[in-house]
C-alpha cells in the first residue's frame, strides 16, 4: 500500500512557495501520518509549525495532533548524475523548447550544488547513451556539457539508466559520494523496471524523474518510488523546472522530510481517499486506502420487508435490526423517502445510539388505508453512514375501492 500511496505523490507550485505531500502511513488507523517537504522561493526546506497548517479527507477538515520538523544538519555531499533525453521531441516548442529547459534546470543545480564538497556528472540519451561530462567538481565544465547538448533519435530507458557505457547508473557506480541521479524526458520509453530498481538499490542511489509537457509514465513513477526518489509531471515552464530540481537538490542534501499526524475517521467504503494540506495558500494532495477492518457500516437486516396481503386498517408489525459494524453509531432519524405513509417507523426514539459491532431493534408498521399494493423506502441517518430499507404490502389484484372503469375499447 506505501508503495501504491507514493505514487500518488503530487507537487504544486504557487508562486514562490511550493509543498509536497508523500508516504501517506495508515498502520495505526484512524490515528495517521505523512511526510511532506514545504519549500521557500529559494528551494530551501522549511519547517511549519502546526498553526500554520490545515488538512482535510476528501474535503471534510480533520484535526491535526502533531507536526515534528527534523532539526538542519549539514549538507551531505552528493555524487550526482544529470541525465537528459536528447530524443528529438525535446527541440519542440519554442522560447522555451523542452531542452531549453531541461538546461535550464540543470544549471540551476549545478550552480547550487557545493562544488568541492561533492561533484557531479552530466550524461544523456536518445537510441543511444552519451557520457558528457564525468564526474567533476570544474563548475564551468558542467555547464559547457549541458550547454552543448543537442537533440535527435527517440527514448529508450534502458539507454538512460542501466546501458553501458554511459547510462546513469553505471556512471553512477563511480561517485564517491551519496550517490543521486536526476533524469529528467518529454517521451515515452521502455525500459528494464526491476533490473533499473535492483541496480539503484545496490548503490543506495536514489533516482528523481521529471517528466516535460506529459504525466510520468508508471515505469518512471516506480523506479522514483522504490529507490527512495521522487517524480514530478507535466513541468512546463522554465521557472518551474529550476524550482523542482532545487528541492530535489535539498531533499538530496538534507534527506529528511517533515511529518504531520492526524485523526481520521471510519470510512463508509475502501474508496481511495484523498488528503489535502494546505501551507500559505500553498497545497498539495496524495490519497491513501482505508484499511479493510476500518471500514464501517451500519447493517440493516432485513433491509427489505414483505408485509404481504394484509387487510385494510389493520396495523402489522415487523422488527428490523441495526448492527453497528467497526464503529459507534448514532442514528439521529429514519425518515420516508419516496412511497406510501401507510409504512411507519414506530416505538423507537432519537437519538439511538448504537455500540460499535452491537444491535438494536426498531419497529416497521404497516397500517394500509386499502387493499391496493403499497411501497415506501426509508434513509437511516446517523452520525457516521447512511443506510436504506424498503417495504411493500397488500393485495396484488381487488382493490377496495375501485377507481379505474374501461372506457374503449367496449366487448
Amino acid at each position: 500500500i506505501l508503495f501504491l500511496l507514493l505514487l500518488l505523490l503530487s507537487v504544486h507550485s504557487v508562486q514562490a512557495q511550493s509543498l509536497s505531500l508523500l508516504s501517506i502511513d495508515n498502520t495505526s488507523f484512524p490515528a495517521m501520518k505523512a511526510k511532506f517537504y514545504a519549500f521557500d522561493a529559494a528551494g530551501k526546506q522549511q519547517r511549519p509549525a502546526i498553526n500554520e497548517l490545515t488538512l482535510t479527507e476528501d474535503g471534510t477538515p480533520r484535526t491535526i495532533t502533531a507536526v515534528t520538523c527534523p532539526p538542519v544538519l549539514p549538507p551531505k555531499a552528493l555524487s550526482s548524475v544529470l541525465v537528459f533525453d536528447l530524443s528529438v521531441s525535446m527541440g519542440y516548442g519554442s522560447n522555451p523548447t523542452n531542452l531549453d529547459i531541461a538546461k535550464a534546470a540543470a544549471n540551476a543545480w549545478i550552480t547550487s550544488l557545493p562544488l568541492g564538497a561533492s561533484d557531479c556528472a552530466v550524461t544523456s540519451f536518445n537510441n543511444y547513451n552519451y557520457l558528457n561530462q564525468d564526474f567533476t567538481t570544474d563548475r564551468t565544465k558542467l555547464l559547457n556539457a549541458v550547454s552543448a547538448l543537442t537533440p535527435s533519435g527517440g527514448t529508450d530507458y534502458d539507454k538512460a539508466l542501466i546501458s553501458p557505457q554511459a547510462g546513469g547508473l553505471p556512471v553512477s557506480r563511480k561517485g564517491k559520494h551519496q550517490k543521486v541521479i536526476v533524469l529528467l524526458t518529454d517521451g515515452q520509453g521502455a525500459g528494464n523496471e526491476s533490473a533499473i530498481i535492483a541496480e539503484a538499490r545496490r548503490q543506495n542511489c536514489s533516482i528523481y524523474c521529471i517528466t516535460v509537457g506529459m504525466p510520468a509514465p508508471p515505469i518512471l513513477k516506480n523506479i522514483a518510488a522504490q529507490t527512495g526518489g521522487l517524480y514530478v509531471e507535466n513541468v512546463n515552464s522554465i521557472q518551474d523546472a529550476e524550482s523542482i530540481y532545487l528541492r530535489i537538490l535539498d531533499i538530496a542534501q538534507n534527506g529528511t522530510p517533515c511529518e504531520v499526524a492526524w485523526t481520521s475517521t471510519a470510512p463508509c467504503s475502501p474508496d481511495t481517499r484523498i488528503v489535502e494540506v494546505t501551507w500559505q495558500a500553498t497545497s498539495a494532495q496524495a490519497g491513501y486506502i482505508p484499511p479493510a477492518s476500518a471500514v464501517t457500516s451500519l447493517l440493516v437486516s432485513p433491509s427489505f420487508v414483505s408485509f404481504g396481503a394484509q387487510k385494510p386498517a389493520t396495523a402489522v408489525n415487523r422488527t428490523i435490526t441495526l448492527l453497528a459494524r467497526n464503529a459507534d453509531y448514532v442514528v439521529t432519524a429514519i425518515r420516508r423517502g419516496v412511497g406510501s405513509p401507510d409504512f411507519s417507523v414506530v416505538n423507537t426514539t432519537f437519538p439511538l445510539a448504537i455500540p460499535k459491532n452491537t444491535t438494536k431493534i426498531i419497529t416497521l408498521r404497516f397500517l394500509p388505508t386499502d387493499s391496493v399494493m403499497k411501497y415506501a423506502s426509508f434513509e437511516i441517518e446517523s452520525n457516521s453512514c447512511s443506510a436504506f430499507l424498503s417495504a411493500r404490502g397488500g393485495f396484488k389484484e381487488f382493490p377496495l375501492v375501485r377507481t379505474l372503469r374501461l372506457l374503449k375499447p367496449n366487448g
